[in-house]
C-alpha cells in the first residue's frame, strides 16, 4: 500500500490504473464471422441441432470456436432457443397437513453409546409435525424390528393412513426376499398405504436423534422417544 500510495502521490493514478483497457482482445471473434454463423444457422441449416452444427462449422479449416461460445452466441442472438432449467433433485415436499395421516419407519446404524458396539436405532415418526412415536435399539434391522415398531405406534397412537419406508427385503416385495410377503399381510391388516423410496429415506434421522440427545441418555435396550 505504501508503494501504490508513493505512485499516485507522485505520478498520479495513471501507473495504478490498469492499462489493458481499450484494447481489443487477441482472440476475439470477428464480427463478421459472428454474423456469418447467426445466418448460416438461421438460413441455410435450420433444422440441424446445436451439437450438429458445431460439428459441421468447426469441420471447416481456420475454423476454430467452443461448443460453449457458439451455444450462448446463437442463444443471445434468438437463434437458438434456452434449454428449460432442470429441476432440482431433492424437491421439498410439503407436509401431511394432519397427524396419522403418514408415519416415517426407518433405522440408522451408528455407534450410539460409547463402548457399546455398533447398533440399529429403529424410529418411526409423524410426518405433520415431526414427533417420533417410536425407539428402539436393534442389533440389526429386520422384520422382528419392523414388526415391534409397527405394534408399538399402532397401540400407543393408533391407526394411520400412509407409511413410508425404505426398499428393504423385509418392506417391499422383493423375489429373493420371502420374509417381504410378511410385511405385506401386516400392511393389508391395518389398512395403510405402503410408501417405498428407492434410497434411505431418513437420513436425517441419526441427525435428529444425536441432536435431541435421546440416544446418548438411553439407559436400556428399549426407550420411547417423543
Amino acid at each position: 500500500m505504501r508503494r501504490i500510495r508513493w505512485r499516485v502521490e507522485h505520478y498520479g493514478l495513471n501507473p495504478v490504473m490498469d492499462q489493458r483497457g481499450g484494447r481489443p482482445r487477441r482472440k476475439r471473434i470477428k464480427a463478421g464471422t459472428i454474423e456469418l454463423l447467426c445466418r448460416l444457422k438461421r438460413d441455410v441449416y435450420p433444422d440441424f441441432s446445436l451439437p450438429h452444427f458445431y460439428e459441421h462449422v468447426t469441420e471447416k479449416p481456420g475454423v476454430k470456436l467452443s461448443y460453449h461460445w457458439l451455444r450462448l452466441m446463437l442463444q443471445e442472438a434468438g437463434i437458438v432457443e434456452r434449454a428449460p432449467a432442470r429441476g432440482k433433485y431433492r424437491r421439498r415436499r410439503q407436509r401431511r397437513p394432519m397427524t396419522g395421516m403418514l408415519v416415517h419407519l426407518d433405522a440408522a446404524t451408528h455407534e450410539w453409546i460409547t463402548g457399546l458396539p455398533m447398533q440399529d436405532l429403529v424410529v418411526a415418526w409423524d410426518d405433520a409435525d415431526g414427533r417420533f412415536l417410536y425407539g428402539r435399539f436393534f442389533p440389526q434391522e429386520g422384520t422382528a424390528s419392523t414388526f415391534a415398531a409397527l405394534e408399538s405406534v399402532l397401540r400407543n397412537y393408533g391407526g394411520f393412513s400412509e407409511l413410508y419406508t425404505d426398499r428393504s427385503s423385509h418392506c417391499a416385495l422383493c423375489a429373493p426376499a420371502p420374509l417381504s410377503r410378511e410385511s405385506d399381510a401386516s400392511n393389508e391388516s391395518i389398512s395403510c398405504d405402503l410408501l417405498s423410496s428407492p434410497a434411505r429415506v431418513a437420513k436425517a434421522c441419526k441427525l435428529k436423534v444425536g441432536e435431541s440427545g435421546h440416544a446418548k441418555n438411553a439407559s436400556s435396550n428399549e426407550s420411547s422417544i417423543g
